[in-house]
């Protein structure tokens, strides 16, 4: 499924909307729209605009003309963008004729360097901002965020040309020049052509002195090495004259830049005749995303950052629930495997206390807690016998503690029987032949409590499948 984002700009008169959708990797313009406000109200307008754009509740990204705005470079001494962000107001204050807390304030980093960091900060009204996005809001916009008109398309000239740049977008008497060098932007200005000049026919003339006064105030672009190129946005057939009378006043390149001409963007053969480049081109950028985070302006931020309607609060926790109950599910899933692991073998390790149990004292019948019954047992087997006379001697259970760890595992020998009294023990056991007799008889020799070890009787059963034998052990005086 595609993504939609809907694109809206409004200068003085003016409202234009495009509608894109992210087709793949392409960019594709579905829809567009453009309304004159001289005579009808600004949510009139825009209301206009998303019907002609096909407007159905998309996302939306907000550009306002620059004359909505008031720029101002500043040299700050440290580049962390915080801090610039904490300084900037109290910088501001010194040149603004409004109170600081009732302007909206914003920044890009033009240059970054051991001198410092040069910084393009732009300031609106606070009430007017308030004001528009509620005017927004009853025609059905809430705009994800609120941009200068101009700026994004700079940013791809930017990126795309290896020398610095002029940008001017040209409206009526309404004129935004934009200056990129160095990959930033590093002046906006809005600049206004009188309408008796207008009228006269001299426009283009008077935009020329225009330019070529903002340029040597700026400082930045040397009109003496022409080095730079002068931008227009749009079709070049639409602009030739103007590009004519600027190319021959300020005696520099000339180029006409053409958005929907380059790869991964299309227009859609339904809206391309009602698609105006020049005008429209500038608001298709806003759905173009940038190489790096923080290089436009956004004020739709701290006040005025944007709440998420249900509908996107239902989506975000779809796509982020789905993937969390499923983790949870996991969980859930390995704990039990983990529990059902652990009860196996507790399980296990009970049948295992039983069998040895049952192989100890055959003669109890009931258990009980055969852990607690063995301990009683021992306590009892400690009471009842303690080697020779002396205190001297070695307890029983040090005896067949001595004795299970000299017979192997692996021989198969079961005990039958044991005797002790202060010098001799005796043992009746079974295994399945005589080899093991003297095999077990020359383990137990190894011991150091006993002096000798005696095979008293070794006999085959009937069967002829075990011998029954016993040994005498006598304790070392």
């Amino acid at each position: 499924m595609a993504d939609t984002v809907f694109c809206l700009e409004i200068a003085d008169d003016i409202v234009t909307g495009v509608l894109v959708e992210k087709r793949a990797k392409v960019f594709v313009v579905v829809g567009c729209g453009q309304v004159e406000i001289h005579d009808i109200s600004l949510e009139e307008g825009v209301a206009k605009v998303c019907r002609q754009a096909g407007f159905k509740r998309e996302a939306c990204h907000l550009a306002l003309g620059a004359e909505f705005f008031s720029f101002r470079n500043l040299s700050l001494p440290f580049s962390d963008r915080k801090k610039i962000a904490q300084i900037l107001p109290f910088e501001l204050e010194n040149f603004s004729a409004s109170e600081m807390d009732t302007l909206q304030v914003d920044f890009l980093i033009s240059e970054t360097g051991p001198e410092g960091t040069r910084v393009v900060a732009a300031t609106i009204e606070k009430e007017f901002l308030a004001e528009l996005l509620e005017t927004l809001g009853k025609a059905g916009v809430d705009p994800e965020t609120v941009e200068v008109a101009g700026v994004r398309i700079a940013l791809r000239l930017a990126d795309a040309l290896p020398e610095d740049c002029v940008l001017l977008d040209i409206r009526n008497s309404l004129v935004e020049l934009i200056i990129v060098s160095g990959g930033g932007i590093v002046l906006i200005r809005s600049l206004q052509i009188d309408s008796v000049v207008r009228e006269n026919g001299k426009q283009f003339e008077e935009l020329g002195i225009l330019v070529r006064q903002t340029l040597l105030a700026s400082r930045i672009i040397d009109l003496e090495k022409k080095n730079f190129t002068l931008c227009l946005i749009g079709e070049e057939t639409e602009q030739t004259e103007v590009a004519a009378q600027l190319s021959s006043q300020l005696n520099v390149n000339v180029k006409n830049y053409q958005l929907s001409d380059q790869r991964l963007i299309r227009i859609d053969p339904s809206v391309v005749r009602a698609y105006r480049f020049r005008q429209m081109d500038l608001v298709l950028a806003l759905a173009l995303k940038l190489k790096e985070k923080n290089r436009t302006f956004d004020f739709r931020k701290d006040e005025f950052k944007r709440k998420k309607s249900t509908p996107e609060l239902r989506t975000i926790f779809l796509r982020a629930g789905i993937p969390l109950l499923l983790f949870i599910a996991f969980i859930v899933s390995y704990l039990g495997y983990d529990y059902k692991k652990l009860y196996d073998q507790h399980e296990t390790s009970k049948q295992q206390v039983v069998q040895v149990f049952n192989e100890t004292l055959p003669e109890v019948k009931r258990i009980v807690n055969p852990v607690q019954q063995l301990q009683v047992k021992i306590n009892e087997i400690r009471k009842t016998y303690s080697g020779r006379e002396g205190g001297s001697g070695h307890t029983v259970l040090a005896m067949l503690t001595e004795i299970s760890a000299l017979i192997p595992v692996s021989y198969p020998v079961v005990v039958k029987r044991m005797v002790a009294d202060s010098d001799t023990i005796r043992i009746k056991a079974v295994t399945k032949d005589f080899n093991m007799v003297d095999n077990v008889q020359k383990e137990l020799e190894k011991s150091s409590y006993f002096q000798t070890v005696t095979i008293s009787s070794a006999n085959q059963s009937p069967k002829g499948d075990e011998v029954s034998f016993e040994l005498k052990l006598e304790l070392l005086q």
